[in-house]
Parts: structure tokens; C-alpha cells; sequence
């Protein structure tokens, strides 16, 4: 199997739109998601906590739900790298989805490369479709 060098030279290209982004807005990409998130990780805490307790209580015990020093770590303190990172990551992940499922809708076996230029076409063809 052979990786496209459409899909592995993509990364620079989605980092430099990221920060293009950012500049546009005139916001650092900690700012706008970073509360966000970590109130829903505390949610989620709490929501794990109160899940337990409820089937400790039974039992007239209690178990503290007490998050890792990592887990606090990447809460507390993400770096513009880490939500770049991240967000690279996501990116590429779903790009890669819609290749696999480019090769299957197509019946393309292994030729991944026809595959990411037919998903770009399409979408190219889209956007086409719901400009004009």
C-alpha cells in the first residue's frame, strides 16, 4: 500500500490555514476553545463521580474521582502546539477516512492516489455546484 504524497503533503498546507485563521480572527488558538473544553473534562468528571457514587453508595462507601496529573496537565495548560497538533490530527484522520471510503465507494483496491484525487474532484464539484 502506498501512501498519496496528495494526502502526506497536506499537513503544511492545513497548518498554514490554521494559523491563517488565527490571524484573521486576531486570537490565539487557546482562546476560543479553551474554557470550552475544560469545563465538559470537568463535566465528565463529575459525571463519572456522581455515576460511581451512586452504585457505591449502595454498598455505604465512597470512591473519589481524582483526574491524573497528565489529565490535569493537558487541561490546564495546552500549548498553541498541542491545539495545532491536535487539530492536524483530526484533519488528516478524517481525510484519511474519506479516502478509504473514496476506495471502496469505487472499487479502487489499493490505489489510494486515484482515491484522494477523485474525493478532491468531488469536492471540488460540490463547492462548484453550490456556488453557480
Amino acid at each position: 500500500m502506498v501512501i498519496p504524497d496528495l494526502y502526506l503533503n497536506a499537513g503544511g498546507v492545513i497548518v498554514f490555514c490554521f494559523e491563517w485563521l488565527k490571524n484573521l480572527k486576531h486570537v490565539s488558538y487557546g482562546r476560543l476553545p479553551f474554557k470550552y473544553e475544560r469545563d465538559c473534562s470537568s463535566h465528565l468528571l463529575m459525571s463519572v463521580q456522581e455515576s460511581l457514587q451512586k452504585k457505591i453508595e449502595k454498598h455505604g462507601r465512597t470512591i473519589p474521582v481524582v483526574p491524573t496529573t497528565e489529565f490535569q496537565d493537558r487541561i490546564l495548560d495546552a500549548s498553541e502546539k498541542d491545539i495545532v497538533h491536535s487539530g492536524l490530527a483530526y484533519t488528516m484522520e478524517c481525510s484519511v477516512r474519506q479516502i478509504m471510503y473514496t476506495v471502496i465507494k469505487y472499487n479502487l483496491g489499493l490505489d489510494l492516489r486515484i482515491a484522494a484525487y477523485v474525493k478532491a474532484i468531488e469536492e471540488v464539484f460540490k463547492v462548484y455546484n453550490e456556488v453557480a
